[in-house]
C-alpha cells in the first residue's frame, strides 16, 4: 500500500482519483484496506485485521488495477460538509452504506441522493456499496432500490450508477 500526500496529483499513467465516501461507521476504512490488499502483491491468505478507528480526516491509497493506477481517497464521514470540495477533481465516487440496519441505511440514503444530485459529479460513475457486515440485508433488494431511489438516480445519471453488495470485513463481493 503506497500512501501519498493529500496534495497528490494525477501523473502520466495515473487514471486519477476515486473518492471513497460514506457516513460514519459505514465500513469505508475496511473496504479501502480490502481493495488495496486485493490489488497488491501481498499474500492474500495472511491475517487481515478488521480493527479500525473512525476516520477523522483523509487517507489516500494508490492501487494498480488492470495495468492502470488509481488513487483512492477516503474522506471521513465526519467530513461530510467538505465532501463537495473534492467532487470536481475526482474521476468517480464509491459510496459505502452500512446495510446492516434500517437506521444506518436511512442515514445513507440522504447522503447518496446528495451525491446523485451534485453538479460536479455529473458524467462520473457512482458506485453504491452495500456493506453487509456478515449479515443479510435487513430489507429486500427491491426495498433497497426504492430507498435509494435507483430509478430516479438512473434518470439523472444514466448508466453511470452501479450497486454492489460487499462484506468489507471479509472481502466477499469485491471480486
Amino acid at each position: 500500500m503506497t500512501r501519498h500526500s493529500v496534495r497528490a496529483r494525477a501523473t502520466k499513467g495515473d487514471c486519477g482519483e476515486v473518492l471513497l465516501l460514506g457516513c460514519e461507521g459505514s465500513g469505508k476504512t475496511l473496504l479501502l484496506r480490502q481493495i488495496a490488499r486485493q490489488c497488491s502483491r501481498e499474500r492474500k491468505d495472511e491475517q487481515f485485521s478488521t480493527a479500525t478507528q473512525p476516520s477523522v480526516g483523509v487517507d489516500i491509497v494508490s492501487i494498480k488495477l488492470g495495468g492502470r493506477s488509481y488513487s483512492l481517497r477516503e474522506v471521513g464521514g465526519t467530513m461530510q460538509p467538505v465532501w463537495p470540495k473534492y467532487f470536481e477533481a475526482c474521476r468517480g465516487v464509491i459510496f459505502v452504506a452500512d446495510a446492516s440496519s434500517m437506521q444506518q441505511l436511512s442515514g445513507a440514503v440522504v447522503e447518496w441522493y446528495n451525491l446523485v444530485c451534485a453538479e460536479h459529479l455529473r458524467g462520473k460513475p457512482l458506485i453504491l456499496v452495500l456493506n453487509t457486515h456478515d449479515a443479510a440485508l435487513p430489507v429486500s433488494e427491491t426495498m433497497v432500490e426504492h430507498l435509494f431511489r435507483f430509478c430516479d438516480a438512473q434518470a439523472i445519471m444514466g448508466e453511470l450508477i452501479t450497486k454492489v453488495q460487499v462484506n468489507a470485513a471479509t472481502g466477499v463481493g469485491l471480486t
